[in-house]
């Protein structure tokens, strides 16, 4: 029988992470955040899927790879986010190591989009839009994170927060009644918080 045969060994992600670690100690990192990325696209249901997806992203923050970064991050919260099949199926230990990176990345994502959004004149438009259209589309992206991280985690103490900045989001977008919406229910969930007033 073929190696493929024989199934997932419990091993195998060794093979991955010591080749990984090797082009990393190399300096290449495309090399190894792309063999880290193989693994996780051929076992995407293993353990430590979650810990090498970590190690692309930490690849490309290792050489500087901005724009792939934020691609990764995002990958990582798609792939192994509350309520997806990935989280599911894991146990407690796994979800508790998964929902670090997770506040963290869903976080910096909302904030990137924001910031972007904000700035209004992105250094490179894609053909056929305009800037205040694809400004529009970074607000909308920045309060889909905003969201994402308030049903995630809505215990958490960031939820006000996050709450004020998916309504400044949509007001920003255009979006008035889901941003009159979402102060609304900043203000009568979270009365004590010092934002909800406004």
């Amino acid at each position: 029988g073929t190696f493929s045969e024989l199934g997932v060994r419990p091993y195998q992600h060794l093979f991955y992470q010591q080749l990984g670690d090797l082009y990393l100690a190399q300096e290449r990192y495309r090399d190894s955040a792309e063999t880290y990325r193989a693994y996780t696209r051929l076992f995407p249901d293993s353990r430590v899927a979650h810990q090498m997806q970590l190690r692309v992203i930490e690849s490309y923050e290792a050489g500087g790879f901005d724009g792939l970064i934020v691609e990764e991050k995002q990958h990582y919260v798609d792939l192994f986010g509350v309520g997806q099949a990935y989280w599911q199926q894991s146990d407690a230990d796994t979800r508790s190591a998964i929902e670090v990176p997770l506040r963290q990345f869903i976080a910096e994502l909302a904030g990137y989009y924001h910031a972007l959004a904000q700035a209004g004149h992105p250094a490179v438009v894609p053909a056929g839009e305009q800037p205040a259209d694809l400004a529009v589309q970074h607000y909308l992206l920045a309060g889909d994170y905003y969201q994402l991280y308030i049903d995630s985690f809505p215990d958490d103490a960031r939820v006000p927060a996050m709450g004020y900045l998916l309504a400044e989001s949509r007001m920003d977008a255009g979006r008035y009644r889901d941003a009159i919406e979402h102060c609304v229910w900043v203000a009568y969930s979270f009365s004590d918080d010092p934002r909800a007033a406004d």
